[in-house]
């Protein structure tokens, strides 16, 4: 069979950021000097992973066709692949445009001046198509950058409404918690007036989403952004979440993604009318991940990992990494032998600098002891490799709800205070550097309720 090699040069614009992105879907079968053998999925194409353009037409000797694309700056990626070539030399294309049709393997690396350089890939790993590859791979981007996160010690503060929101911002300013540790804050949806605010106070803002409410039915573009996505496969109605759960972790995968996507267009436009959004929060992966749908939910959230991460980049969006928020009953999902576990893992890791484990201790009996019980969810990620991020979230404690703990017994709040700095600092000694306050709103939201959690966050940090 004659070879073919195409070289694409990168056309470099604002938008470009410091990804690559999975140029097929299949499975990681083994790897060679950094060159990478995936089995493709049945009808599974090979796109490219970058914008560029088309320098050159070329052949080997391997009984495979071959593609080297060249992203500029001395970056280039590697493809052979059986299956005919859709590229011409000369051509300018997209991150994600098809470069060869339907074939059975793919061997794919990446080289830095002439370099073979290690991917985030390990042996078994399901790949999907379009999925980030994050990694310093040399690609430069112009313009302003997002400031850094996830730095040290981080504070969340999330889930209010106008009173709470107002009471929150105030306790910010009192103490002063964001002028000394890295703090953000949010509440569903996203918001312009609520991002003023909270920067007016020294936090940085970070909406909310969630995983199971079935918003953004459709996409939110204008003609002319509608006209340069690629992604036309789920340009439809977004499944009901019902749905999912009967899905593929593939296919659902795919739809979470595409949310994902549709919530960072949420966030451009908001952007666009002059708001700073600088992360996000996901709320959350559920209980239920433990069951008989752990696939599709894995797949779903995944998918809303990446699509919150990357957004579209053809649309200008960065890379924006965020907080994922993992309910109590979850806590097993780093010690779960299912299928797909180590794979979500790696998407959580490379698309949050946060996972936020829901401890919601019930704030009674010695604090020690019950901190202790609940480092699960940590204990899990560090043995499972993925060790440093953690965050444990509290709660003010005064809204009694099914699942949320806190304050049972009627404490005062003093006492509450005492308590929940006990339990943080045992927290603290067991390697935990980031807090969380989660629920600001009906008994949670008086002045003096937001000023102790507050007064808490400050003092976890310390």
């Amino acid at each position: 069979m004659r070879t073919i090699v195409i070289l694409v040069s990168l056309v470099a614009t604002p938008a470009l950021a410091q990804e690559l992105y999975c140029p097929t879907t299949g499975r990681v079968g083994g790897k060679s000097n950094h060159v990478y053998e995936i089995a493709r999925d049945a009808h599974a194409p090979v796109v490219a992973a970058r914008d560029g353009t088309v320098s050159f037409v070329g052949s080997h000797q391997q009984g495979k066709e071959s593609v080297i694309l060249e992203h500029g700056h001395g970056v280039t990626t590697v493809y052979e692949a059986p299956g005919r070539v859709k590229v011409r030399k000369g051509e300018h294309v997209l991150e994600g445009q098809v470069i060869f049709g339907h074939g059975a393997t793919l061997q794919f690396s990446v080289e830095s001046h002439g370099r073979r350089v290690a991917l985030p890939f390990f042996v078994g790993e399901p790949l999907l198509a379009g999925g980030a590859i994050q990694g310093s791979f040399g690609l430069k981007t112009e313009g302003p950058r997002q400031p850094p996160v996830g730095h040290g010690h981080v504070v969340s503060l999330s889930y209010f409404d106008g009173v709470g929101q107002t009471n929150v911002v105030n306790a910010l300013e009192h103490t002063k918690l964001g002028q000394h540790v890295e703090t953000y804050a949010g509440s569903y949806g996203v918001n312009g007036g609520t991002s003023d605010a909270l920067h007016a106070a020294h936090s940085r803002y970070a909406p909310i989403f969630e995983v199971v409410k079935d918003s953004y039915p459709s996409r939110d573009l204008t003609a002319a952004e509608a006209r340069l996505v690629r992604d036309h496969a789920h340009a439809g109605t977004l499944p009901a979440y019902t749905s999912i759960l009967g899905m593929s972790y593939s296919s659902a995968y795919g739809w979470g993604r595409e949310k994902g996507r549709r919530m960072r267009d949420d966030v451009r436009k908001t952007v666009r009318q002059g708001a700073l959004v600088e992360s996000w929060h996901l709320d959350e992966l559920v209980s239920e991940v433990m069951g008989p749908d752990q696939d599709a939910i894995l797949g779903y959230v995944g998918g809303l990992l990446d699509g919150l991460h990357g957004g579209r980049a053809e649309l200008g969006d960065r890379p924006m990494k965020g907080i994922l928020f993992v309910a109590a009953n979850a806590f097993g999902i780093a010690s779960s032998s299912g299928s797909h576990v180590r794979t979500f893992l790696g998407i959580a890791w490379r698309t949050c600098f946060r996972i936020c484990g829901e401890e919601y201790p019930d704030f009674t009996g010695d604090p020690v002891a019950v901190a202790s019980s609940e480092a699960g969810l940590q204990v899990g990620l560090r043995n499972a490799g993925f060790p440093g991020r953690y965050m444990a979230c509290v709660t003010p404690g005064e809204r009694l709800v099914a699942g949320l703990g806190g304050n049972v017994n009627g404490l005062s709040l003093a006492q509450v205070q005492s308590w929940e700095e006990r339990y943080v600092d045992k927290r603290r000694q067991d390697g935990v550097e980031s807090f969380a306050e989660y629920n600001f709103v009906h008994e949670n939201e008086p002045s003096s309720v937001v000023e102790e959690a507050t007064a808490v966050m400050a003092h976890a940090v310390r």
